[in-house]
């Protein structure tokens, strides 16, 4: 039952404890440990069902003195809203036999430009381009499992110093560069374009764009996993 908490004691008091997270959101073990009568002793097993998602999951830093597991069963895709999908501080077993995802990074902002001329109706004032905003990287929307795909970088803006109009004075003009697109899940974003500059200009510089970020860690604490099967993962790990 996708999304409902699914716990069973597969007899005797210590037979394994299933919570089903499907479909929850940084789901609060603690509690639903609790909702299923945990003994504070028997192994726990969270439980991911094919084709199902989760955004986020954080290990509760208790004791599981019986072991502590995840499976996530073929088609599922454990991702993230924001920065870290799975973070632990406790030991656990993780058996992936779906996908395991960092959100994808943001992309770079473009760079920005600037130009002065010493004629025309604009001298003396510095004209601007600016750089556009970086897209944001794929992930989860914020509370939902919805997938949210990844969005392109704005374009930048630019500026015109006017010439006088008298023979061999031209405009100047500055440009900023594009902004970088974001990246897939698991991927760094895309760097932005640098500004620019061109034309009649007296003065003027322009500067690079900005890197794109790094894809989101899909585990943090990836000391205390033992991978029973690794599988389909993607994005930063420390």
């Amino acid at each position: 039952m996708s999304g409902i908490l699914a716990a069973a004691f597969a007899g005797g008091r210590d037979a394994e404890l299933v919570l089903n997270i499907s479909e929850m959101v940084n789901p609060n073990i603690v509690s639903l440990l609790s909702t299923a009568g945990w003994n504070n002793r028997a192994p726990v097993k969270l439980y991911v069902a094919p084709s199902a998602k989760v955004n986020k999951i954080t290990i509760p830093n208790i004791d599981f003195p019986q072991g502590l597991s995840l499976y996530v069963s073929a088609g599922a895709l454990i991702a993230s809203s924001d920065t870290t999908t799975i973070y632990t501080r406790r030991p656990i077993i993780i058996t992936n036999d779906g996908q395991i995802r960092g959100r994808g990074g943001d992309g770079g902002d473009g760079g920005d430009a600037w130009v002065e001329k010493d004629t025309g109706p604009d001298a003396g004032y510095t004209v601007w381009g600016y750089g556009g905003s970086g897209g944001w990287g794929q992930r989860m929307a914020n509370g939902s499992t919805t997938v949210l795909s990844k969005t392109y970088g704005d374009a930048g803006s630019s500026g015109t110093a006017r010439a006088s109009g008298f023979g061999g004075d031209w405009d100047a003009y500055a440009t900023g560069g594009d902004g970088g697109g974001g990246g897939d899940f698991g991927d760094s974003g895309y760097s932005g374009s640098a500004g620019s500059i061109s034309g009649g200009y007296s003065r003027g510089a322009s500067t690079s764009g900005g890197n794109g970020m790094p894809p989101g860690w899909y585990i943090d604490g990836d000391a205390y996993v033992t991978w029973a099967k690794k599988g389909d993962v993607k994005g930063s790990v420390k």
